[in-house]
């Protein structure tokens, strides 16, 4: 979902939020053995039996536009990306072994961008 709304000062802010649903994933197994074929990765549940969470992002931005003389414009932009700071996990570690399941990948944190542009 997303949005736009100005504000009194002509103020824009806009509001994108977005949720994706979790990784379907199974547990992996490496068997090692043979002359052939030295090892084997193989899943040893069916795919879908485990899912990661869910993740929630929300992104604001805010930007206020000045005009200078005739034709000349100012630009003031804040960005910040996922504003809520959430850490979902996105992705783990599936090998059978010490690490099974342990967080590999989580959300980015809280991102805060400023940036400018004058146009002539």
């Amino acid at each position: 979902m997303s949005g736009v709304y100005r504000f009194p000062l002509d103020i824009l802010t806009s509001v994108n939020y977005e949720r994706r649903s979790g990784y379907f994933w199974a547990r992996n197994v490496r068997f090692t053995a043979g002359k052939t074929v030295t090892s084997i990765t193989l899943n040893v549940e069916p795919i879908g039996s485990r899912q990661l969470p869910p993740s929630n992002q929300l992104d604001v931005r805010f930007e206020k536009n000045f005009r200078l003389m005739k034709s000349q414009r100012l630009a003031i932009r804040a960005n910040a990306f996922n504003i809520i700071n959430a850490n979902t996990v996105l992705d783990v570690t599936r090998l059978s072994g010490p690490n099974f399941s342990k967080p590999t990948v989580i959300m980015d944190p809280r991102i805060w961008e400023f940036s400018t542009t004058y146009s002539f």
